[in-house]
């Protein structure tokens, strides 16, 4: 009996202890990561003693508010103020549910994904908004040119996924993918046009062009891969770059319904006998075929109801 008159109040106890805990626990701000690559152009790192915010900017978009006590590590603190509009890097960041950066290191990757655009005025391809390749750079390196150059032209996105060493923030590799589909034409030069997009002679093989040849006049897509491979020591990229060219299955013309038809028509009587003339007493009824002068096939029926006649 002791122990069932002490139960309620461990209960209660417990009870108070759970709800101290979950007021605590809503106090914590959550935190989201994102992993952020591109040409970061900005940063401001964060003061804890000030306090002072600081703020990240990564291209044209809007700058990220860094919390006065982020946690920054010491690679982010030594490395990115050197790497601002120098190269390319991936960020992870830790992001409260306002928005702002609440921890900041490196990322050993991360993708960027978009749409390409050959911005003249800047004579340079945008890239997601957040990279920016000038045109000349990428004309001096094919692989490069292969892909942004496809991306843009064919309108289709492009995707780079990017490797990292974390310890510096340098990119050591990368991996491009473009694709388009369209038309295939060989063109006087060697290259290949499909759709929009123009693919250099010099990444096509005997396949490439069989590949073409068989399509005849069906579209065809091409894909084109970029491998880039950047040497920690002097920095020189190296690229190889790979294009396949398919036919893609021509979907089945669907097989139309039967329609159904109309049901057959029934044809008028043949009977040659002479229908009863009234003239007789009673209330009998005479069916009297009678057929219609506009219609060859139907018949209507009269009915005619005999009247006694006056005597």
């Amino acid at each position: 009996m002791t122990v069932l008159r002490a139960l309620p109040r461990v209960l209660a106890l417990s009870a108070l202890a759970l709800g101290g805990l979950l007021a605590a626990a809503s106090g914590v701000a959550a935190t989201t990561t994102t992993i952020e690559c591109g040409q970061f152009t900005a940063y401001a790192p964060p003061d804890p003693v000030g306090p002072a915010d600081g703020s990240l900017t990564l291209a044209a978009l809007p700058a990220w508010p860094i919390n006065a006590d982020a946690v920054v590590s010491a690679s982010v603190a030594a490395n990115l103020p050197s790497i601002l509009n120098n190269s390319p890097t991936c960020l992870a960041m830790d992001l409260d549910d306002a928005g702002r950066v609440a921890a900041l290191d490196f990322a050993s990757h991360g993708t960027i994904s978009g749409a390409v655009v050959r911005d003249t005025g800047l004579n340079a391809f945008r890239f997601a908004d957040r990279l920016t390749l000038p045109l000349d750079f990428a004309a001096s390196m094919p692989g490069l040119e292969a892909i942004f150059s496809m991306s843009a032209d064919a309108g289709t996105d492009l995707s780079v996924a990017f490797e990292v060493d974390a310890a510096t923030g340098r990119i050591t590799g990368f991996t491009g993918t473009a694709i388009a589909c369209g038309a295939g034409a060989h063109q006087p030069n060697g290259d290949v046009r499909v759709g929009a997009a123009t693919i250099s002679a010099r990444f096509l093989d005997a396949g490439d062009l069989a590949t073409l040849q068989g399509a005849g006049t069906a579209a065809i897509c091409a894909s084109v891969e970029t491998l880039g491979v950047i040497d920690p020591g002097d920095g020189n990229l190296t690229t190889t770059t790979t294009v396949k060219l398919t036919v893609p299955p021509v979907a089945p013309v669907p097989t139309p319904a039967p329609t159904s038809r109309a049901p057959a028509l029934t044809p008028p009587p043949t009977s040659t006998e002479t229908p009863a003339v009234p003239g007789g007493e009673g209330d009998d009824i005479t069916l009297l075929p009678f057929l219609s002068a506009g219609c060859s096939l139907g018949a209507s029926m009269i009915l005619l109801r005999r009247r006694r006649l006056p005597r």
